[in-house]
């Protein structure tokens, strides 16, 4: 597969720190020691290991041209689909997202449709260890959606997870066992957020956080004289930002607006990866005693995600 070839290429120019290099399908390079050839070296590895969030964001790089490679949105769509067929709904979200939302074309929206689709039925796996169809769209006849449905399945049938469902004590359970144990209405681990729209994430988003810093300011300043009800609704709000940010942060991500033209969409592009880097790295405290620095934590995941929301960023 090319995705693999531009992996290689990749490496080898990235790995030559004593001269400039600009390999085809790079940007030129004028410093070796530049830090962003180094986030994205240990960015490659990490695709070439199979993390499906390596890839996802690997594809990003060339679906938006960022430094050191050049624009190139076929090697993205590739890199997109090695991803998804390792069972990521993230990079199946990508590849939905790069279809103009209101085409009339019929291949097009069987396409984007079969995506969706894609993007569902994955979701589904993660988070419940079922494969389970999403009911006809609105907007689709219903030769184009048995179609894209048609496409999706036949994708799904050879799509290998990674990384399978865990069960209640930390060990990987089959798919199988993973129905059984939703079916049977058992509490997961950590209970899935789900949301039709970005507004309604966003509004669930600001009152979890401002719950976490109201709840946060006593044992911040009072440390462990703290009553034992600030310390509980402490607790309670602590977890619920860690169920948060394994929703956004640590398993999935908002995505740029992919059909917006824009003179900063460079810098956008820049600023969201720095804030999903702090918002995955974010250690945040969910017991006590907590140290000032292990609270702060909570506060850069908070304020990194606040960041994302304020640029144009698409949900799925």
């Amino acid at each position: 597969m090319k995705y693999g070839l531009v992996l290689i290429f990749a490496c080898c120019a990235l790995c030559a720190q004593d001269k400039p290099a600009s390999p085809s399908g790079f940007q030129t390079i004028t410093n070796p020691n530049d830090e962003r050839l180094k986030i994205f070296e240990e960015l490659n590895i990490k695709a070439k290991a199979g993390d499906t969030n390596a890839l996802a964001s690997l594809g990003d790089y060339y679906f938006y041209g960022q430094f050191p490679v050049v624009l190139n949105t076929e090697i993205a769509k590739e890199i997109w689909t090695k991803a998804a067929s390792l069972g990521s709904a993230e990079a199946a979200a990508r590849m939905q997202n790069r279809f103009h939302q209101n085409s009339t074309d019929s291949e097009e929206v069987i396409e984007k449709t079969k995506w969706s689709i894609i993007t569902y039925v994955l979701g589904r796996i993660r988070v419940y260890g079922e494969t389970k169809y999403p009911a006809q769209y609105s907007g689709v006849s219903d030769s184009s959606f048995g179609e894209a449905k048609a496409r999706a399945a036949a994708f799904i049938a050879e799509v290998k997870i990674s990384k399978p469902p865990l069960s209640s004590s930390g060990t990987a359970m089959s798919a199988t066992a993973a129905s059984a144990t939703a079916a049977s209405g058992k509490a997961a681990r950590v209970p899935a957020l789900s949301f039709e729209s970005l507004s309604l994430f966003d509004r669930h988003r600001k009152n979890v956080c401002s719950a976490y810093l109201k709840a946060a300011s006593p044992i911040y300043n009072k440390g462990e004289a703290a009553s034992s009800v600030e310390k509980e609704a402490f607790t309670a709000a602590a977890k619920e930002l860690v169920r948060l940010q394994s929703y956004i942060g640590k398993r999935r991500r908002l995505s740029l607006d992919a059909t917006r033209t824009s003179a900063t969409q460079g810098v956008d592009y820049e600023t969201i990866n720095d804030c999903y880097a702090k918002m995955s790295a974010a250690k945040i405290a969910t017991s006590l005693p907590a140290t000032r620095a292990e609270l702060n934590e909570a506060s850069i995941y908070i304020n990194a995600l606040g960041k994302i929301m304020q640029l144009p960023v698409s949900f799925y």
